[in-house]
């Protein structure tokens, strides 16, 4: 009897392991036709985070990246992992669910005497930028030290730094793409030394006049993390909604801190700035939970946008 009672619980758990398998291969498969199907946002706001996530790579950074590839020597990673090639990491091809879109700004209301607004550009962008950002520190990528595309120079497409994040969230790699007299671009990439960066995508920032006399600097990123869909997400999901350690909020840390930086700096030269906005879409992981449980179905899970 007791048996008989254990083979029928394993056929149970079979055919929910089943069951579940069956609800992610529907998903990805609708993750790989919308990669934002799962955020509740208006569509045309969806554009300027479009518009991000395909900003086009120079080739010239193309180009940087197949010669490192070329010539970075072997190392002792190489004979152990797959994800250690320069290369790009396209938000698209990420195998994660779990994608990310924020923008966190600075409201100037007045320059620091005798900077304009190019010189506090270039401030942040070459000093500021590199202060401990919580969680976080930005550096010329070690592998190459003496050989890294100036970041003083206009425009620095193709710099490539290293960032040291804080436990429990991976080292990573970026790459500028784009770098105009007000704004610049990075995009994360794996790489020999941090191997994959813990999401996939792009990162702007800019500084652009607020339409009331004064500035906004402002960064805005979308990323999507690189863990495969069926090897985790449900774990993750569950991690998340009880109420444990966010990975998707320990990544807005630094930007919470580069704005304090940002306006302390503003502040202490005489000119006057205040915290801006907030703004972030991410997917609902309790109702993510419910699907996977299968108390919903897919269509009750997916948003298109409004």
């Amino acid at each position: 009897m007791q048996e008989g009672t254990c083979v029928k619980e394993n056929n149970i758990d079979i055919e929910e392991e089943l069951a579940y398998q069956r609800r992610v291969e529907a998903l990805e498969l609708a993750l790989d036709e919308n990669p934002y199907l799962l955020l509740d946002i208006d569509c045309d706001e969806l554009e300027k985070w479009k518009a991000l996530a395909t900003t086009p790579v120079p080739q010239a950074v193309t180009d940087r990246l197949e010669e490192l590839e070329d010539t970075t020597p072997n190392n002792d990673w190489d004979n152990f992992w797959t994800n250690n090639d320069w290369a790009i990491q396209d938000l698209e091809d990420a195998g994660g669910a779990v994608i990310n879109m924020d923008y966190f700004s600075v409201e100037i209301d007045q320059l620091p005497p005798g900077q304009s607004a190019q010189d506090l550009f270039e401030h942040i962008r070459t000093e500021l930028f590199f202060e401990t950002l919580d969680n976080t520190t930005f550096s010329p990528h070690p592998l190459f030290e003496n050989s890294n595309p100036e970041w003083t120079n206009i425009p620095a497409i193709g710099s490539i730094f290293s960032i040291d994040i804080a436990f429990p969230a991976n080292d990573g790699s970026v790459i500028c793409i784009d770098h105009d007299t007000y704004s610049w671009t990075f995009a994360t990439i794996s790489d020999p030394y941090n191997l994959s960066h813990p999401v996939s995508g792009n990162r702007q920032f800019g500084l652009e006049p607020n339409g009331s006399g004064g500035y906004t600097f402002y960064t805005r990123g979308t990323d999507r993390m690189v863990d495969e869909l069926s090897g985790g997400f449900r774990d993750f999901a569950n991690w998340i909604t009880a109420e444990t350690i966010d990975p998707l909020d320990q990544g807005s840390r630094p930007w919470f801190a580069l704005r304090k930086v940002i306006k302390n700096y503003i502040d202490s030269k005489g000119g006057s700035a205040q915290i801006g906005e907030d703004y972030y879409k991410r997917p609902d992981f309790e109702d993510i939970n419910r699907y996977f449980d299968g108390t919903i179905d897919i269509n009750e899970l997916t948003i298109p946008c409004k």
